[in-house]
């Protein structure tokens, strides 16, 4: 959006105070660790939730701010696998990062600086991709042993700590770490080492498959990425050539919706009611021979239904009740409910469609002030460009409860601009 002129600035902030609900949730999955987390390490058995705020600032090529930065590229692609646990094979990093390294100079490289959570899964997944990419040699920082795993800020904040630390020459150390235990080489160290290399690799992965990789670098890219890129006028646009909307007005329960028309897909009962909305106009939009490429939503209500009824599972208790205490079977408003915390995230609904159809692109949510559609194909051209994309979904999901939900989805193919092409 700010190479296609719309905008001349973007504040890019993440901040984490951790709670109850938080870490209620991690604990639920058996994902925490009682000792300080240790990253890649064969003795690591879980994560630290940590707390930190981090922002970045983005500028147009256009502007005249004095950018010390540059991001040269990014990708997101998805698992397509499962919700909580990463593709064995690492597809979606692997994806992600071959998407941003295909045409870069991997030598030139100071680090990779991965998402490093210290859980078993994970750190595995990660090591798989940076070897599948053929970045085995270049050196790893994963920064969590230090502060734990500070959810939404950690992505902002290692970015900007890994930028601080190119800038004096240093690949920062994985603390914590003294032997290796995933099943692919690593470049990774407990102490600090000099660099005279000026770019980075940062690496992210989340709930519902999500990866990202995102390439920064101090010397600006030439030309200049997205400098002749403007929306809708490239030569190519996205088209809505199908859709389907579905509303709490149509007197029918999506479970009704579901029996009906779709069926044979049980997992359908486990999903909340946001994924569930999703699922079932994806099922009706999407004809047996298209292929699809990506899933992009938006609503204004992000996850928030879910969010309530998963915080009613913790209840008032501080912390989740001993498994063998004879009260504990008749305390289940103290138990977190893994199978709802899974939920508490938007981007699950997108994952649940692309789980369902294999769709291995561009997976996100995004939460908008209200139903702006010029808005939503602003963004929706710009996330899919460079992707080579040609049919995706995207739409308005939005359900406060299973009384008020409205959805109206949609196809988009990818086919010239009048005049263009």
């Amino acid at each position: 959006l700010l190479s296609a002129g719309l905008y001349d600035h973007a504040i890019g902030t993440g901040a984490e105070e951790q709670s109850k609900f938080i870490v209620s949730g991690f604990q639920s999955l058996k994902a925490v660790s009682e000792e300080p987390c240790r990253p890649f390490d064969i003795e690591r058995n879980g994560l630290n939730p940590g707390e930190a705020a981090a922002t970045i600032i983005y500028g147009s090529p256009s502007s005249n701010l004095p950018f010390q930065w540059h991001l040269i590229d990014g990708a997101v692609r998805s698992d397509a696998y499962h919700n909580v646990s990463p593709s064995p094979q690492a597809d979606g990093l692997t994806a992600a990062i071959k998407a941003v390294m295909e045409e870069q100079d991997k030598s030139q490289l100071a680090t990779v600086c991965a998402h490093g959570t210290a859980t078993l899964y994970n750190d595995q997944m990660e090591a798989v991709a940076i070897h599948r990419a053929g970045l085995a040699d270049v050196p790893v920082s994963a920064l969590k042993g230090y502060y734990g795993h500070t959810m939404g800020a950690a992505g902002v904040l290692e970015t900007v700590l890994t930028m601080r630390a190119t800038d004096d020459g240093t690949v920062l150390p994985a603390k914590g770490f003294t032997e290796l235990g995933v099943s692919k080489k690593l470049c990774i160290s407990n102490e600090p080492r000099k660099t005279g290399k000026t770019s980075f690799l940062k690496l992210m992965s989340g709930f519902g498959g999500c990866n990202v990789a995102a390439l920064f670098a101090k010397a600006p890219p030439t030309p200049i990425r997205g400098s002749n890129f403007q929306l809708s006028t490239s030569g190519f646009q996205f088209i809505k050539t199908n859709t389907v909307r579905i509303t709490s007005n149509d007197g029918q329960s999506l479970t009704d919706i579901y029996k009906r028309q779709i069926g044979g897909y049980p997992k359908f009962y486990k999903m909340d009611i946001l994924s569930r909305l999703a699922f079932v106009a994806a099922e009706q939009l999407q004809p047996p021979s298209a292929t699809i490429e990506g899933v992009i939503l938006f609503n204004h209500s992000s996850s928030l239904s879910t969010d309530r009824q998963f915080l009613a599972t913790i209840g008032d208790a501080e912390g989740i009740p001993d498994a063998s205490s004879p009260d504990c079977a008749n305390d289940s408003q103290n138990i977190p409910s893994p199978s709802l915390f899974v939920y508490t995230l938007p981007n699950i609904a997108a994952s649940e469609i692309a789980i369902r159809h294999h769709i291995c692109g561009e997976t996100c949510f995004y939460i908008l002030p209200s139903k702006d559609e010029a808005m939503m194909q602003q963004i929706l051209e710009a996330s899919l460009q460079g992707t080579n994309a040609t049919n995706v979904i995207s739409g308005w999901v939005d359900a406060k409860d299973e009384q008020t939900y409205e959805c109206e989805l949609a196809t988009y193919s990818l086919i010239p601009s009048k005049g263009k092409g």
